[in-house]
This record gives C-alpha cells, sequence and structure tokens, in this order.
C-alpha cells in the first residue's frame, strides 16, 4: 500500500485546520499546548510534548515506543522540540511530512511573535519569554 493511500482525510484536515487556528493563540506555551494536543490524534502516536532542549536524539527506543525528535527551528535558531511517542512507526510515517511542515509554520509563527514583541519595545531592549 503507498503511503498516500494510508493518510487519513480527517487527521490531514486537521492538521491544516491546527496551522490556521495557531497563529491566534497569544502565547509561547498557548501554542505548543495547542499544537500537541491536536498533533496527538495523528496514527501511531501514544504521547507528545515539548521541550526547550536543542539536543538531537534522532530515534531512540524507549519501552516498547520510539520517542522522535521534531525540531521547531528557524534560521538556525531551535525556538523548541515536539518530543514524539510513537508506538507503530508503520501508521505514523506517511504524516513525517506533514509533522515536519507543521514544525517549521510554528518556527515562523515564534520567530514573527519575537520580532512582534521587540518592535514594541525601546530601542536596545528585548523582551524575554519565559515558559
Amino acid at each position: 500500500m503507498a503511503n498516500n493511500e494510508r493518510l487519513s482525510a480527517r487527521i490531514i484536515g486537521q492538521i491544516a485546520l491546527m496551522q490556521s487556528v495557531v497563529v491566534q493563540l497569544p502565547d509561547d506555551k498557548s501554542i505548543l499546548n495547542f499544537s500537541c494536543q491536536g498533533l496527538k490524534d495523528i496514527p501511531g502516536i501514544t504521547e507528545i510534548g515539548y521541550n526547550k532542549n536543542s539536543i538531537s536524539i534522532g530515534d531512540k527506543v524507549f519501552n516498547n515506543s520510539t520517542k522522535r525528535i521534531f525540531h521547531i527551528v528557524h534560521k538556525q535558531k531551535t525556538h523548541f522540540n515536539l518530543v514524539v511517542s510513537i508506538n507503530d512507526f508503520v501508521s505514523f510515517e506517511p504524516y513525517v511530512p506533514y509533522m515536519q511542515n507543521y514544525c517549521n509554520i510554528l518556527a515562523l509563527l515564534l520567530e514573527a511573535n519575537r520580532a512582534i514583541d521587540n518592535l514594541s519595545l525601546p530601542l536596545g531592549k528585548t523582551k524575554k519569554k519565559t515558559l
């Protein structure tokens, strides 16, 4: 069976809708929590979370599942990582490009939010957002 035959139109539609909604959220925490909540519906995912750690661990096996890191990175600056636990790689694999694309959208959004925050401050000052 080809990869595109295993894709769910409902899941692809959900990811597309999430891209439209996420730009309306007020802060990093809301954006990341919303993203994790929506992306956990992707087949094969058992758990999803985020961290600020920029260490790449690739694919590693932990307790009968695999953890995969998706970097939310723009111009070599890692904003966050989505840490995904996968128990069924065959079901999950067709969605990898959609996850990567979603992370690219998040990186652009987070970078734009930083730029907007910095525009509202006096020159030479930057605002630090903390989670």
